[in-house]
């Protein structure tokens, strides 16, 4: 009987337990706690240490197996080398400009050209709007014969009227204002010069003036009671006449006036194959003839009548010349004469 009732007991709680499976509330199945590698549906990205140049390391992130999904823009922007993003974080970039396309204009810099068959030094000049003076002083070579030029020839141009300039030793700001004319902080703050405080120069390096002139007007010589000659241009006496240079050279600036020292008619005004250059022979009519050698160019023309101190031409370095002079001769039929006989102490 004790057999029987246990086994009864037995059933009833294995029924139980079986409707509370059908019946009751549903087994609830949790899932497993989660895990990094079950959170992560895409790779992340990995860092790896990358030598620098100073010999630390900097870290580089590598995306590995994702896809960008920026819209691509409607015109792509220029790609920098690293090279150029250095040389721009420094102030100016000297590479293929690229910008215009994007209306962002570049500064100006120094241009440099090369000379074709053909070509003159005015026509040149024109053709990059500048005047003949800011060509030849840019370029020493040709400063005082602006004829010497030819073709494969590379002249240093400026991109506004002004010079270019090549830093000397001993240049400083300040002389190379007053040399040109201009205040020193337009030297200073013309961006494409890159210069920064303390503004030291370096020789051989590249400047611009903008605006700088080597022009200085001289006033013409004077005349002197007593004398009948006066001197044909301001200046200094650095060859004076002797058995085997029957003349004086005067040196003095480029471009300035040459002015006829006695009056006379105009006998001769051309260019001279013998070494003179352009010159000018003026007949005083009484047997006397004055010649004005190594002219930038003549301003009168044969036969024309001239007084003295009238404009005849202007100082250049024509001819079998070494700088900015003019050679001067007193004749009488083929003899020369030296010219202290005739002239005043001083201009």
């Amino acid at each position: 009987m004790w057999l029987v009732m246990g086994v009864t007991i037995v059933a009833i709680l294995l029924m139980s337990l079986g409707l509370k499976g059908r019946g009751g509330s549903p087994a609830v199945t949790r899932p497993p706690s989660p895990t990094v590698a079950s959170t992560v549906t895409r790779p992340l990205p990995t860092v790896t240490p990358v030598p620098t140049a100073s010999g630390t390391s900097r870290e580089r992130t590598q995306r590995v197996g994702m896809v960008a999904s920026a819209r691509p823009l409607a015109r792509p922007l220029p790609r920098l080398r690293l090279a150029e993003v250095q040389s721009a974080a420094r102030g100016w970039v000297r590479v293929p400009y690229t910008g215009d396309a994007y209306g962002i204009r570049p500064l100006p810099g120094v241009i440099t050209y090369t000379v074709q068959p053909g070509d003159t030094l005015s026509g040149i000049a024109a053709r990059f709007g500048l005047s003949l003076n800011a060509v030849r002083w840019s370029n020493p070579a040709i400063e005082y014969n602006p004829d010497d030029i030819y073709p494969g020839q590379v002249l240093r141009l400026p991109p506004l009227e002004g010079v270019v300039v090549e830093v000397q030793p001993g240049d400083t700001v300040e002389k190379l204002a007053r040399r040109y004319n201009v205040p020193p902080e337009v030297i200073r703050t013309y961006a494409p010069n890159r210069l920064r405080p303390p503004y030291t120069l370096t020789p051989g390096t590249l400047l611009i003036i903008p605006g700088g002139s080597k022009i200085v007007h001289l006033p013409p010589p004077q005349s002197y009671p007593g004398y009948v000659y006066m001197w044909p241009v301001r200046g200094r006496i650095t060859q004076r006449y002797s058995a085997r240079h029957r003349a004086w050279d005067i040196a003095t600036i480029y471009d300035a006036g040459v002015y006829a020292s006695r009056a006379g008619r105009v006998r001769v005004a051309r260019w001279d194959d013998t070494g003179y250059g352009y010159m000018v022979i003026i007949d005083h009519g009484d047997g006397w003839n004055t010649l004005y050698a190594h002219l930038k160019g003549a301003l009168v023309t044969p036969g024309q009548w001239v007084e003295q101190g009238a404009l005849i031409g202007r100082v250049g370095g024509t001819g079998r010349a070494t700088g900015p002079h003019v050679h001067w001769e007193i004749r009488r039929g083929r003899t020369r004469y030296d010219p202290a006989q005739f002239l005043p102490p001083s201009p």
